[in-house]
């Protein structure tokens, strides 16, 4: 029953962040320019979400992982899992509302080319990108953790998620959701996407040591 728990908590958890994706596309859609930007503001609320309702998602759990002694090995594999079950579920939803919208597909389709164009990228700053994303995940869900009040909770994971989605950062769940939202799912986009679960995991592990180093007395 625990397992069931932890898959569906999952599954919810990569809707969401599927949702916060579609809202980003949708703004850099209609608003040009500034819809990056605007777009960037208004991801974040699916993280704030998921850790209001307590969610499973993997970037944010992986790196308290030796803090955390309900975060196991079968736990992060389950939430993983169904974190891409969902982000690819809300992706594919969105191609069944949106593919006849060209404006809409034409932006979905260039976010993927640049993604995973595996001729044109740089991997070694495709994995900078990704280990700096799993390090503003974690310090979103740390800082999260250790806010008093609401209104600082909830500024505490705007501001890393607004960096990471504005520069452009890489996210395993997130890519999940653009490449299924375009139907792009082939070699090129699971080889990446492997690398970017292993290195925001990284990001977040290296976070979590720098900070725990300077907590200790």
């Amino acid at each position: 029953m625990k397992a069931l728990k932890f898959f569906i908590s999952g599954i919810l958890a990569g809707f969401i962040i599927g949702l916060g994706g579609l809202c980003f596309i949708l703004t850099k859609t209609y608003l040009g320019a500034s819809g990056q930007v605007i777009g960037s503001l208004i991801f974040p609320i699916g993280l704030f979400l998921i850790c209001v309702i307590g969610l499973d998602l993997y970037t944010g759990k992986i790196g308290f992982v030796f803090k955390d002694k309900t975060i196991t090995i079968s736990r992060l594999l389950l939430m993983l899992l169904g974190n891409l079950v969902g982000s690819v579920l809300m992706g594919t939803i969105s191609y069944l509302l949106f593919k006849d919208n060209t404006a809409i597909m034409n932006v979905t389709k260039s976010l993927v080319i640049a993604k995973s164009d595996l001729g044109g990228i740089n991997i070694v700053t495709f994995i900078i990108k990704s280990i700096l994303c799993g390090m503003m995940v974690f310090l979103a869900v740390y800082l999260y953790k250790k806010a008093l009040s609401d209104f600082m909770k909830f500024i505490s994971v705007l501001i890393p998620i607004f960096i990471f989605v504005l520069c452009g950062f890489e996210h395993c769940i997130a890519d999940a959701f653009y490449f299924s939202f375009n139907l792009s799912f082939n070699i090129n986009t699971l080889v990446l996407m492997i690398f970017s679960i292993i290195f925001n995991s990284i990001g977040s592990l290296i976070l979590y040591e720098i900070i725990y180093f300077l907590e200790k007395e």
